[in-house]
């Protein structure tokens, strides 16, 4: 029994959710460079980016996963979970989810606890948390190797 089709409303609503949550997983973290600088490595500033990566970032971020998995499903066999592409996508959300809790968010713990030496690893994991983020917007739009 097909739950939906890629051209069916439930299909779209969930699609446009697993969007709007990597929105609101990312939106910040693409900010927060340029509000480091603004502000300097302050504790204040680590300490509400170090909550929001906890409370927001990673949860959104897992949650759009679980949706992707479900647009998988509701595909009607379009997309398979044996595909090449959605197989690397799976264990790049997973690297992704590690980076940003594991990496950027106790990183930025550390500088708003006053670490000063954690404040230059901040921009190496936000980096590596980007650079996964566009691999995993290639493999989304393009689908290669199927």
């Amino acid at each position: 029994m097909v739950l939906a089709t890629i051209d069916g409303t439930g299909y779209k609503i969930v699609l446009i959710l697993h969007i709007v949550l990597m929105f609101v997983a990312f939106g910040a973290l693409f900010a927060a460079p340029m509000l480091a600088r603004a502000e300097g490595a302050s504790r204040p500033v680590a300490d509400a980016m170090a909550r929001y990566l906890q409370r927001v970032a990673v949860p959104s971020l897992a949650v759009a996963g679980i949706l992707g998995f479900g647009l998988i499903g509701m595909s009607d066999k379009v997309w398979e979970f044996k595909q090449r592409w959605v197989g690397i996508a799976i264990v790049l959300w997973i690297v992704e989810l590690a980076v940003l809790w594991f990496g950027v968010a106790a990183t930025q713990k550390k500088v708003a606890a006053g670490d000063a030496s954690a404040e230059a690893r901040v921009p190496m994991f936000t980096g590596i948390s980007h650079l996964l983020l566009l691999v995993l917007v290639y493999l989304m739009v393009f689908k290669p190797g199927l």
